[in-house]
């Protein structure tokens, strides 16, 4: 069973590129096939590439999931991974690809399909063009592998029928919710109980024969499968009728917002949390209608703000009819992968227990309380390592939550994070200092440590916090703690004491660390003078997902275009140092460095128009006019 997919034209890579490419797709695809979810999320992540409107390199900063499917599918090839973020075309190329791939191994399932082809009707723009051709492309591709998956399984020889199942269809019209008949519900009711049902009975695992008997059970109780029912309909209805909603969570609950393919989990959610923790947002808005004298229907606020909230992150219109058959399918999809997920939680219901002495409730609190702190510290020791190999997409969430949890360590990784930059997360000192602050004061000496280095607190606080912790940090780093001798090197560079930060530093890089190339670079460039050594820790930087140091690569090269003899050190002429430079700068901007967006804007040759772009870019990465980086203070120092 394979379809052909052929709207993006194969002249976007070279053919080494499109081999290089189809290898590690179908890399990608042999680690992931037992693994519904992550075959779900490549497909809706592919689609979504396939579909990006123009302004794709500034929109990428913003798009994790696309970050994240072209640096699976890449792996280790930098060249193709750059190709991939710099050009809209080999992306759209690439997603293709992917698309044409899972198809042919037979990975797409009936109800992923519907549930695709859902999205991509009510995402279809009423401007005509090449995205809508592309739309247009992408719903016929899906709905013929949907008809041929279904040729296929009436061609190969048929297993026994699931007899739980058929005795549902032939009695589903006298089936009853809260004492009603299901052929007397409405359609958007009646679609929850068979859905429930059916999940229930085929205990979320089912073959297209199965999905096709729903047909008949749909007509049994007087829905139409080719009727429409509007998409926003369907989800306020079910979030508005807490039976209702029981009914199709099998009494669990949505622990928190689902993935925005799961377009009616995710608008049913945040209704509820409009309703609940969000419920500031619409108060806020009420009030300014009633200052402004205009009537507020709060209802159709919340109504107008999830629409507006889903289209926004799902790229989906709301307002948009699917076909009854389709929604209960996208339905299923959506049950099938929030279970798989972990998305549900379940409603438990306490126990009554007999009241215990005092004394044996204290034991038992201390007792849960010495388990939970034993489970939180080995929670925190995996996402350290973690984080100390640079693997930032998983560790910094991991980091914030132990940090939430009162993980006092995990603050002093979360400072370095946001104070430094990581991947293509721009530094942000404030919020680096807010968790020092926090881990300070709850007595973790490396954040102390780091608290008075960075902070702008008296002279007089500084001295005594230094005071405290600076031997407990020497003792951790003697003790060979990793983290605690990067911390003492990034406070000594912080002093401008570089021969103590090049001692501590170059031994925690010698022990096998890898996230102080930058501070290593800076040091060799602007004290030591040896600059070809600080482009080789600039390179390996990136190559650890630092990609502030393309910045640092750019000014390196700039350096070399106004000095033969540093140019000549990089080994090339000075005279292609510039290029290089706009090369490196531009690079950081493809991964949300405003400082190389800002850079792009300085060295900017073809007047005010590409001047202006660079800018409005670099602005909207968080540039502000003035700003100096952790990086400034160096260069001062040693001019």
């Amino acid at each position: 069973m394979c379809t052909e997919l052929t709207v993006i034209p194969s002249s976007a890579l070279t053919e080494q590129e499109q081999a290089d490419l189809n290898a590690s797709i179908d890399s990608i695809i042999a680690a992931h096939k037992n693994n519904r979810q992550e075959i779900n999320r490549l497909v809706f992540e592919s689609v979504s590439a396939m579909t990006d409107s123009e302004g794709y390199e500034q929109q990428l900063s913003s798009r994790r999931g696309l970050r994240r499917l072209w640096g699976a599918i890449t792996g280790s090839n930098k060249r193709l991974q750059d190709k991939i973020n710099s050009s809209r075309a080999a992306a759209q190329f690439a997603a293709q690809t992917t698309l044409q791939r899972l198809s042919e191994q037979n990975l797409l399932t009936f109800d992923l399909i519907t549930a695709v082809n859902n999205k991509l009707n009510a995402s279809m723009t009423a401007v005509e063009g090449e995205i809508n051709q592309i739309y247009a492309a992408l719903i016929q591709f899906f709905k013929q592998n949907r008809s041929d998956m279904i040729q296929l399984e009436n061609r190969v020889a048929r297993l026994e029928q699931n007899v739980n199942l058929l005795n549902w269809q032939n009695s589903v019209e006298y089936q009853m919710l809260d004492g009603v008949e299901y052929v007397d519900l409405d359609d958007a009711s009646k679609i929850v109980c068979m859905v429930r049902d059916f999940y229930d009975i085929t205990g979320g695992e089912w073959r297209t024969s199965d999905l096709l008997l729903l047909k008949t059970a749909m007509s049994t109780i007087d829905i139409s499968p080719r009727g429409n029912i509007r998409y926003y309909d369907f989800i306020d209805r079910v979030a508005g009728d807490e039976k209702l909603l029981t009914k199709l969570l099998g009494g669990k609950h949505i622990q928190r917002l689902p993935e925005t393919y799961l377009v009616p989990l995710l608008g049913i959610k945040k209704l509820e949390l409009l309703d609940t923790d969000e419920a500031y947002i619409v108060d806020t808005v009420e009030n300014s209608l009633q200052s402004a004298g205009v009537a507020a229907d709060r209802h159709k606020l919340e109504n107008n703000l999830v629409q507006n909230y889903v289209a926004q992150e799902a790229q989906v219109n709301l307002d948009t009819e699917v076909n009854n058959y389709d929604l209960t399918m996208e339905m299923l999809f959506n049950l099938r992968s929030a279970e798989d997920s972990g998305l549900f939680l379940e409603e438990v219901v306490p126990e009554v227990q007999e009241v215990e002495p005092a004394e044996q409730i204290e034991e038992n609190a201390k007792a849960a309380e010495q388990e939970a702190a034993e489970k939180l510290a080995e929670e925190g020791k995996a996402a350290e390592e973690e984080f100390l190999k640079a693997n930032f997409e998983d560790s910094v969430p991991q980091l914030e939550d132990l940090s939430e949890k009162g993980y006092a360590c995990a603050n002093g990784m979360l400072f370095w994070a946001y104070y430094f930059g990581y991947e293509d997360y721009p530094s942000d000192p404030q919020k680096a200092l807010e968790y020092a602050k926090k881990g300070s004061d709850a007595a973790d000496p490396i954040c102390g440590l780091l608290y008075a280095t960075y902070s702008d607190i008296s002279q007089d606080e500084k001295l005594e916090l230094l005071r405290k912790v600076r031997k407990q940090v020497s003792k951790m780093a003697d003790a060979n703690d990793s983290f605690a001798t990067l911390a003492l090197g990034v406070c000594y560079f912080q002093a401008r004491q570089y021969d103590e930060a090049q001692k501590a530093l170059g031994s925690y890089e010698k022990a096998g660390g890898v996230l102080a190339y930058e501070m290593l670079g800076l040091m060799k460039q602007y004290v030591e003078k040896q600059e070809k050594t600080a482009l080789t820790y600039y390179k390996t930087a990136v190559m650890n997902k630092i990609y502030h140091a393309y910045v640092l690569m750019g000014t390196l090269y700039r350096a070399g275009y106004n000095d033969r003899d540093i140019a000549a050190k990089l080994g090339t002429k000075s005279y292609l140092c510039f290029n290089k430079a706009r090369d490196c700068y531009k690079k950081a901007s493809n991964y949300n460095q405003s400082e190389g967006s800002y850079e792009m804007a300085q060295t900017s040759m073809l007047g005010s128009e590409e001047y202006d772009k660079w800018c409005a870019i670099a602005k909207k990465q968080g540039y502000k006019e003035g700003m100096k980086s952790w990086t400034s203070d160096i260069k001062e120092f040693n001019k």
